[in-house]
This record gives C-alpha cells, sequence and structure tokens, in this order.
C-alpha cells in the first residue's frame, strides 16, 4: 500500500487530487481546531470523487466541534478523547448495504 502525507492547503489540494483522477480509501482529516475548516474539508469531499465507493473518512477535532454529516454520508461512529472528538464517516450506501 502506498501512504502520501501532504502539507498544503486543503482546497488547493482537493482540487489537485479531483484534476489528477486520484481517489481513495482512507481520508485522514486533523485541521486546525477552531477555524472551521473540518465541515468545510467534509462537505468539499463529499461534493467530489475523491472517497472511493466502500472508503472512510476519519475526521479529528475539538468535540464541541461536532460536523454535521454531508449529505450522501453516514457517519458510523463518534468518540472523544479529552478535548479531541474523531467521527468515521463512509458513504450512506456503502452503510446500509452492511460494509460500515
Amino acid at each position: 500500500a502506498a501512504v502520501e502525507v501532504w502539507r498544503a492547503d486543503v482546497a488547493a489540494a482537493l482540487g489537485r487530487l479531483a484534476a489528477a483522477g486520484r481517489a481513495f480509501d482512507l481520508i485522514l482529516l486533523d485541521p486546525p481546531y477552531g477555524t472551521g475548516a473540518l465541515q468545510a474539508t467534509l462537505d468539499a469531499l463529499a461534493a467530489g470523487p475523491l472517497l472511493r465507493p466502500g472508503g472512510r473518512v476519519v475526521a479529528e477535532g475539538h468535540w464541541r466541534e461536532t460536523p454535521r454529516t454531508p449529505p450522501g454520508w453516514r457517519l458510523v461512529r463518534a468518540a472523544r478523547y479529552g478535548e479531541t472528538g474523531l467521527w468515521f464517516f463512509t458513504q450512506a450506501d456503502d452503510a446500509e448495504e452492511g460494509r460500515a
């Protein structure tokens, strides 16, 4: 399995990845707390082609910044560790078919 770690503006990185036709099985998000970037990034991912069918998104943020589940996605699990929240998402049809 190949792993890539990018340090870039998220909007620019998502655009470059989509333009290159890239898609992923697992996407990890850990934006700076309190910036609104978590929800904006989840919404951008849900609107684009970057998450493969059956893929997962794991998002981290302050537990008080609980994100809305993007349209077409399903929240599979949520956990809190101190001040940190973790949210595990999949596409809604994947969860409904028992692949979550």
